[in-house]
């Protein structure tokens, strides 16, 4: 399984019917195309060092503004 299929199955798991999981492509823009606000983000932080097992530190979050930034980050630190 590819980072962005366990990235969407996280996405499935967290945000249920608040995400369209249909407009998760590595290019979608967390906060402008998934509606992410920052407690969103926490959740989702979260669940991803669950998933992944690695852990994100507040720096991270200035830099993810894609799924693509996402899944280069859980890359990085797996």
């Amino acid at each position: 399984m590819t980072t962005l299929e366990r990235l969407i199955v996280v996405f499935e798991r967290v945000f249920e019917d608040e995400v369209d999981i249909s407009a998760l492509r590595p290019e979608s823009e967390l906060v402008a195309d998934l509606g992410l606000n920052s407690i969103a983000m926490l959740y989702m932080a979260l669940a991803l060092e669950e998933e992944f097992g690695i852990k994100f530190t507040n720096d991270d979050f200035r830099i993810l503004r894609t799924v693509e930034d996402v899944i280069a980050k859980v890359e990085s630190k797996a």
